[in-house]
């Protein structure tokens, strides 16, 4: 990253206890954001299919 004067800035990589964190708010709000949305739709494959997406995400992070 550079500044106004093209010098190169420093970035701090976060924690591993920020990342973690970071995660685990990323994967409560898709948890309670599929429980929303299975009160709709009653469909297994649908909710299989949303979970598995879901991991893949994970897994790429």
């Amino acid at each position: 990253m550079k500044n106004f004067r093209g010098r190169i800035l420093e970035t701090k990589k976060p924690s591993v206890t920020q990342t973690v964190f970071n995660y685990f708010l990323i994967l409560t709000q898709v948890i309670i954001n599929q429980f929303r949305l299975s009160r709709d739709d009653d469909d297994n494959d649908v909710m299989l299919k949303n979970w598995v997406s879901l991991f893949k995400i994970v897994l790429q992070m």
